[in-house]
C-alpha cells in the first residue's frame, strides 16, 4: 500500500491508532483497486490473461510460453506483486479458467457448470429468475440466439408480473 493511503485505513483498538501496510479486502474498494493494479501491471503483455489474483499465460509453443511465463513474472515482480508457487500450474494444453475450458486456440463452456444449469430448479420468484438469467447471461456466447431462447424469462422480470 502506498504510504500517502495508509492513513486513510485507519482504525482505533485498545491499543491505539492503526493502518494497514497492506490492503485488506475488506476495504470497499480493496478489490477494484487491486484489479486496477494487476491491469496496469500486466495489461500490455498480450500474451496474459488476468482476473483479480487469476492469471492466465499462453504462447504458441513451449517455448514461447517460457519466455511469456518469464516475462510475466519478471514483470509482477519489479511491481511489488508475490506470487504463490504452489498456485502455478505451467504447461497445460487445457486449463478451467473463470468457468471456461482454454486451451488450443478453443474456448469452451466448463462442463461443470453446464451440467449444474441443466439441472437447476425452476426459479419461483422474480429475484430468482434474475439470479437464472445472470448465470445463463455468463455462457451466451455459446447459445446461437440466445436472447430469443432467453425472451421469455426476460418477460418474468417485467414489472406487469408480480413478485
Amino acid at each position: 500500500m502506498h504510504e500517502d493511503s495508509k492513513a486513510y485505513t485507519a482504525f482505533q483498538t485498545t491499543q491505539g491508532l492503526m493502518e494497514f501496510n497492506y490492503m485488506p479486502f475488506g476495504l470497499s474498494t480493496a478489490a477494484c483497486t487491486f484489479q486496477r493494479a494487476v491491469l496496469d501491471t500486466l495489461g500490455k503483455l498480450l500474451f496474459v490473461v488476468s482476473y483479480f489474483d487469476d492469471v492466465l499465460i499462453f504462447g504458441k509453443s513451449w517455448e514461447e510460453h517460457l519466455e511469456h511465463i518469464e516475462k510475466t513474472l519478471s514483470t509482477l515482480r519489479e511491481a511489488g506483486f508475490t506470487v504463490k508457487p504452489s498456485k502455478i500450474i505451467v504447461g497445460c494444453e487445457h486449463i478451467n479458467f473463470l468457468g471456461h475450458i482454454v486451451g488450443k486456440g478453443q474456448l469452451k463452456p466448463d462442463e461443470n457448470k453446464t451440467e449444474k444449469i441443466r439441472n437447476l430448479r425452476v426459479p419461483t420468484t422474480k429475484k430468482e429468475v434474475r439470479s437464472v438469467l445472470g448465470l445463463l447471461n455468463y455462457y451466451r456466447r455459446f447459445v446461437h440466439n440466445f436472447s430469443a431462447i432467453a425472451k421469455p424469462l426476460t418477460e418474468l422480470t417485467k414489472k406487469s408480473w408480480p413478485n
